[in-house]
């Protein structure tokens, strides 16, 4: 599973606080398509396959996916399919499916139709477990929007970003993982932020300069040690060299 990376660097003062992904501006025209709930599950709940698809489509600002209360009906497979009720609708595009036990666990079909010639565009069966109903979602997303668009989707990956708790110097990182859309977020601890201090500067205690060694530097942060691979030790008439640390504020870095 690919994996999309975001930093953060917002404070949220609520360690608690939900993952927000706001679409600003997307396709002028989005394109309509009706998603219909799939057969053999219960509507709601976070496993809803259609709920998550048309979720999916709707974030990726393309399409605009039509309310539930105005489905005119709700077919599963394709001969149910009355495709002059769905014109009514205006709607481009229609996605159906159904959901199956089976030996190994779940099968997960559906179809994708184009509403204005009645053709068949995709099929496609996935087979899964009730755990991984969710991915399986995601996965067949991908599969429309990258057969209506020719650009593979990115429902599938997930986002990992740093949220920031409370106000210097009492600040706490924590590396959160989600899917997404936001659903099933998982953080790493907390860290305290650790405070380096620049060489030379009066703070009434000795800061830590340090000359790189081979394999075991020390860190200028907390005095810590951690082993580094690849590092030679300088001959005698190498230069060594000095890293200096900065505390982490406003336009400051780290200088090596």
């Amino acid at each position: 599973m690919a994996w999309f990376f975001v930093l953060m660097g917002s404070l949220a003062t609520n360690a608690h606080a939900q993952l927000r992904l706001d679409i600003t501006q997307g396709v002028r025209d989005a394109v309509p398509i009706a998603v219909v709930p799939f057969g053999g599950q219960a509507e709601g709940g976070p496993n809803d396959v259609a709920a998550v698809i048309a979720g999916d489509l709707q974030l990726s600002g393309r399409f605009k996916p039509l309310e539930r209360r105005d489905l005119v009906a709700r077919p599963t497979r394709g001969e149910q399919v009355r495709f002059e009720d769905w014109r009514l609708l205006k709607s481009d595009f229609l996605v159906i499916g159904h959901v199956a036990p089976e030996a190994s666990g779940l099968a997960v079909e559906f179809e994708l139709f184009n509403v204005q010639t009645g053709q068949r565009l995709l099929t496609n069966r996935l087979v899964t477990t009730e755990r991984g109903l969710r991915a399986t979602a995601h996965r067949i997303a991908d599969l429309i929007f990258e057969r209506l668009t020719g650009i593979p989707g990115a429902f599938s990956t997930r986002i990992a970003y740093v949220a920031v708790d409370g106000r210097p110097p009492k600040q706490r990182y924590r590396l959160m993982v989600a899917d997404a859309d936001g659903y099933g977020r998982a953080s790493s601890p907390s860290r305290r932020n650790r405070s380096c201090r620049r060489p030379g500067r009066p703070t009434g205690r000795a800061s830590r300069t340090f000359r790189s060694k081979a394999r075991r530097p020390r860190s200028t942060c907390s005095g810590s040690r951690r082993a580094t691979a690849g590092v030679s030790r300088p001959g005698p008439h190498q230069r060594r060299s000095r890293l200096v640390a900065r505390r982490p504020q406003a336009g400051a870095d780290v200088v090596a």
